[in-house]
């Protein structure tokens, strides 16, 4: 081999007795360098034999990866939820490289376009910030990946929970035991935006004693919220 960094050969082989060819093996050496793909010539050469040359391509095979610093997030979580380190394999790191960031779902991850590991650095990390969508979707996985010319391409994934919510709201914060049926309402919320489906809410009331609330109410379709009554 006319480069021992890309490929090595054994440095002899026999041919059987009776038999014209042999097969040996050929090993890929991977150098850590971003050297792009190799032209290797192999030589085999006996004394009274014609010497013979036979070339093989070595490709590069440098890698990007990208890691989360967390398994999952809420999508609550707002800025700087989580952060994700971009790194390169290559050991050659005298150049910056600018890496492209791919966002496999915007609406529930916000990154950067792009990073870059600077001079001298094998990896980088940046903060993450997480979208609440309003959309009760739940638990969403987001795949993000890294690109850049020369590498192979490095992708992590992470899971965004949903977070959702209602809200009540009373209409008097006082009433009295006598005012009987309907003695006040309230209203119910839900914070989603996604309002296709109705949604059936259960209530629950510490003390039954001194009111009667029902024991479920529904958030019509098309509709964020409704109101019950509730009875002294």
């Amino acid at each position: 081999s006319n480069d021992i960094t890309e490929a090595t050969v054994p440095a002899t082989i026999t041919i059987p007795a009776g038999a014209s060819f042999v097969d040996f093996e050929i090993d890929a050496i991977d150098d850590s360098l971003l050297d792009g793909s190799q032209l290797v010539v192999l030589s085999a050469q006996l004394a009274g034999y014609q010497p013979l040359d036979a070339a093989i391509t070595v490709l590069d095979a440098e890698a990007l990866t990208i890691a989360f610093a967390d398994s999952a997030i809420a999508e609550d979580a707002g800025e700087a939820a989580t952060e994700i380190t971009v790194s390169r394999s290559n050991s050659d790191t005298a150049a910056a490289l600018t890496v492209t960031i791919i966002n496999g779902d915007v609406s529930e991850l916000s990154v950067p376009t792009s990073v870059e590991i600077p001079a001298g650095e094998s990896a980088t990390t940046v903060t993450i910030d997480a979208v609440d969508d309003t959309l009760r979707d739940g638990t969403q996985q987001v795949t993000v990946s890294a690109v850049a010319d020369g590498y192979d391409s490095g992708t992590a994934q992470i899971d965004v929970t949903d977070h959702e919510t209602l809200s009540l709201e009373l209409d008097a914060q006082q009433i009295s035991e006598a005012d009987g049926a309907a003695a006040t309402t309230a209203t119910i919320t839900r914070s989603n935006t996604d309002t296709g489906s109705a949604l059936v809410v259960t209530l629950v009331n510490n003390d039954s004693t001194e009111i009667a609330i029902p024991a479920s109410v529904t958030i019509p379709a098309g509709l964020v919220s409704t109101t019950f009554e509730i009875d002294a």
